[in-house]
């Protein structure tokens, strides 16, 4: 029985702390300035073959060039 106890105290421990490890590094700063961040009003991103702003559509965006812009 103490068995038991010990092992459902051991799960229960790694499933709580689990989720907390996997929160994050901590590291609080922000994120570098991009061309549509430092250039471009609301709705507008910044387009690398035109060197220009440009309305947002989808097909311009590429995930990894979203992903940076935030």
């Amino acid at each position: 029985m103490f068995m038991r106890s010990m092992v459902f105290c051991a799960l229960v421990s790694i499933g709580v702390a689990g989720p907390a490890l996997a929160v994050g590094g901590g590291d609080d700063s922000p994120p570098r300035p991009t061309e549509t961040s430092l250039k471009c009003t609301d709705g507008q991103v910044w387009d690398a073959e035109s060197e220009s702003c440009v309305e947002a559509q989808s097909e311009l965006i590429d995930d990894d060039t979203r992903y940076r812009a935030v």
